[in-house]
């Protein structure tokens, strides 16, 4: 019992320490992409997949090509999904929708919790944030990392939402234009 708790508390640290240096490496303009390209669903899918709760994930929609760094992305999807997830009761389902225009694909995050005021729709994405009395785990960095690895992406993220009725977070990143077929 005691080795469980120091095991779960080391983990807990480990992550905080691991976000902190995550911070600050963004802060400092030292999180460079190496990117490649994927199909956004592959990256949501290879996000979720791990995820404590990732049976209650619904993911649909498009598929179109973005030109990323994989693991930054796969890190600023985890951190919504995972803040949707905690923020929805128990049972309830978040839902993934990807859309793309001619310029981005678009990744909407839409839980089931309490939802934002209008006042905090940007303060989220402060670094420490928390809502007042609120006692969920975490110490306030996830979404503000989120932003950062982004908009290290050439992306950016932001939140949408209605007090009661659940937050959506979005994710958008620049497609990768498909050249047309070149004449034979």
């Amino acid at each position: 019992m005691l080795l469980d708790t120091i095991a779960v508390d080391a983990e807990r640290l480990g992550r905080l320490v691991g976000d902190l240096l995550d911070l600050s490496r963004l802060e400092a303009g030292g999180a460079e992409p190496d990117a490649e390209v994927w199909t956004l669903d592959d990256l949501v899918r290879e996000a979720v997949h791990d995820l404590p709760g990732s049976d209650r994930v619904d993911i649909a929609g498009e598929s179109p090509l973005v030109n990323v760094d994989a693991v930054q992305i796969q890190r600023v999807l985890a951190n919504l999904v995972e803040n949707a997830l905690k923020f929805s009761p128990p049972a309830a389902h978040v839902h993934v929708r990807i859309t793309a225009t001619r310029q981005e694909a678009i990744v909407r995050i839409v839980d089931q919790g309490p939802g934002l005021g209008e006042d905090e729709l940007e303060r989220v994405f402060e670094p420490f944030y928390r809502r007042g009395s609120d006692q969920r785990s975490g110490a306030g960095l996830g979404l503000a990392i989120a932003r950062g690895f982004a908009a290290a992406n050439g992306g950016r993220v932001w939140a949408e939402s209605r007090p009661g009725q659940g937050a959506t977070f979005a994710l958008a990143l620049p497609v990768v234009e498909v050249p047309a077929e070149l004449p034979a």
